[in-house]
């Protein structure tokens, strides 16, 4: 889907530096704009810079020659950051944020001894410095964070039950995505579309549909001839 900027006359599409435009079927990346007309290179490297107007490009769009990919060329990690707005947190009930907050307190807990010098990204270390990830981070979850804005009695500090495998993930899923990714099935929203070319999707649909048949072939018999 294409990105407007509104505009008094021709309209004008929001290209961003990290994104890719298709004219044509050919791939390109924006370099420039100005005020007149947007500056497009080829993906692949192959020959000089290209110039469209911004009435050639609406022209095109409306012809449907022009497809655009938004952020194609950031990152993975990146980009699944980009994909989970801050306001999406704020449709969660309290009980997954302090469930979230549990987890943040984990990770800068780890982070806090880790820059200490304390501990190493290992099973092994973060073992053996387990209880005092889980003493720090009781003091962590007393604070007010970004999950929960209400502080907690120190006299009530209680310590997560946390495991070497919880750690790991939930840091990387914090590196990955930042808070977001510390609350449950957020890293399964985002771009859903098919990894399956075109042509790929119309041979399995094709075969696929023999389940249909009358004379049922087995499932096993499906995947392979997917295969």
């Amino acid at each position: 889907m294409l990105d407007l900027m509104p505009s008094e006359s021709t309209t004008r599409f929001a290209f961003s530096k990290h994104d890719a435009v298709l004219v044509h079927g050919t791939r390109y990346q924006p370099v420039d704009e100005t005020d007149k007309a947007y500056i497009l290179v080829r993906a692949d490297g192959q020959g000089v810079a290209e110039s469209y107007s911004r009435t050639e490009m609406a022209r095109l769009v409306e012809l449907g020659h022009v497809a655009h990919e938004r952020n194609a060329f950031l990152p993975e990690s990146a980009r699944r950051r980009l994909e989970l707005p801050s306001e999406m947190l704020s449709t969660m009930g309290e009980k997954k944020h302090r469930k979230a907050k549990r987890r943040e307190a984990v990770v800068l807990a780890f982070l806090a001894l880790e820059e200490e010098g304390r501990v190493k990204r290992t099973d092994a270390s973060i073992q053996s410095a387990l209880n005092d990830i889980k003493v720090r981070a009781a003091v962590f979850c007393s604070q007010r964070s970004a999950c929960d804005e209400n502080a907690i009695d120190p006299d009530t500090l209680i310590m997560p039950k946390v495991g070497v495998r919880s750690v790991r993930r939930w840091l990387s899923a914090y590196v990955k995505l930042g808070l977001p990714g510390l609350y449950d099935a957020i890293e399964n929203r985002g771009n859903r579309q098919s990894r399956l070319r075109p042509d790929e999707l119309a041979l399995m649909s094709r075969v696929v549909g023999g389940y249909l048949d009358d004379r049922k072939p087995s499932i096993s018999t499906i995947y392979e001839n997917v295969q």
